[in-house]
C-alpha cells in the first residue's frame, strides 16, 4: 500500500469505530445525547469537507461522502430499535445531517472554486519558497472567523424575528445543528493547515467557545429545550471527532493548499 493511501485504512477504521458506538450508546442525558448529535453533527461537516477537498478522485468522493451519510443513518436507525428512541428519529436526523452537509458545502467548494484550496499530500506539494504565498495560513483562518461570526449575527436576528415557539424543542435542536456546523467550519480549515495548525486550533477553540455562549440567548425564547449543558455537550463532541478524524488525515500527510491545478474528476 503506498503511503498516501493509508489515510483511508485509518479513517475507515475510525467511522467504523464510531458507528459502533452511535448504535450502543443510549442518547438520554446530557452527555450521551451531546455525543450522540455532536458527533453526527461533526461527520456530517466532515463527510462535506472530503467531497470538496479531498483526497481522492471527485468521481468518487460525492458518492461515497453521502454513503457515510446513510451509513451514519443506519446506525441512528439500529439506536432507536435498541433503546425504544421516537419513531421518527431518522427522519429528523437525516434531515438534519443532509441540511448540515449541504450547507457546509458552500464556503468549501467557495474555497475550492473561488481560491483553489485542495488537500494535497506532502509529496504533491511545492518547494517551500513556491509555497509561501499559497498555502492556507493564520490570516486565512482570521477572515474565515469573522466571516462566520457574521453569518452567526445574521443568524440571530433571523431566530429572534421568527415565531417557532410552538414544536419549540424540536425546531430549536435543528438550529443548534445549523448553527454548529457554521461555527465548527474554522475548526475543520485549522486542523487542516500546513503550518501553524495547533495555534490555529487553539484559536478556532476560543471561538467555538465563545460562539456557544452565544447561543443562549438565541435558543432561550423557544421555550423548553437545549440549554447551556446541552450546548457544551454537543458541541464539544462534535469539536473531538472533528480533531480525531481530520487530525488523522493530517497526521497521514495531507495538508490544504492553493494550487493552480484542480484536482482531476
Amino acid at each position: 500500500m503506498l503511503a498516501r493511501e493509508r489515510v483511508y485504512v485509518w479513517v475507515s477504521l475510525l467511522v467504523v469505530i464510531h458507528w459502533i458506538s452511535v448504535v450502543s450508546v443510549e442518547p438520554r442525558g446530557i452527555v450521551p445525547l451531546g455525543y450522540f448529535l455532536g458527533t453526527l453533527s461533526g461527520c456530517a461537516t466532515l463527510a462535506a469537507t472530503w467531497t470538496a477537498f479531498g483526497p481522492g478522485r471527485m468521481i468518487w468522493r460525492i458518492p461515497l461522502s453521502m454513503v457515510w451519510i446513510v451509513f451514519l443513518l443506519v446506525a441512528v436507525g439500529f439506536n432507536i430499535s435498541i433503546h425504544s428512541g421516537p419513531r421518527n428519529g431518522v427522519f429528523v436526523v437525516g434531515v438534519l445531517m443532509l441540511v448540515q452537509w449541504l450547507l457546509t458545502q458552500v464556503p468549501l467548494w467557495s474555497l475550492y472554486v473561488g481560491f483553489g484550496f485542495q488537500l494535497r499530500y506532502r509529496d504533491d506539494l511545492p518547494t517551500q519558497t513556491e509555497a509561501s504565498s499559497i498555502r492556507f495560513g493564520i490570516r486565512d483562518l482570521f477572515i474565515t472567523m469573522a466571516i462566520v461570526g457574521v453569518l452567526l449575527g445574521i443568524g440571530r436576528v433571523i431566530v429572534a424575528n421568527i415565531d417557532i415557539t410552538a414544536g419549540g424543542e424540536v425546531y430549536a435542536f435543528v438550529l443548534l445543528g445549523i448553527a454548529g456546523v457554521v461555527m465548527m467550519f474554522p475548526l475543520v480549515v485549522a486542523v487542516l493547515m500546513q503550518r501553524w495548525t495547533i495555534p490555529a486550533i487553539g484559536l478556532s477553540l476560543v471561538f467555538i467557545a465563545a460562539a456557544t455562549f452565544a447561543e443562549i440567548p438565541v435558543f432561550a425564547p423557544l421555550g423548553p429545550g437545549p440549554n447551556i449543558e446541552h450546548f457544551i455537550g454537543i458541541n464539544t463532541a462534535s469539536a473531538i471527532i472533528i480533531l480525531i478524524i481530520a487530525g488523522v488525515v493530517r497526521l497521514n500527510g495531507y495538508s490544504l493548499q492553493r494550487l493552480a491545478n484542480r484536482l482531476e474528476v
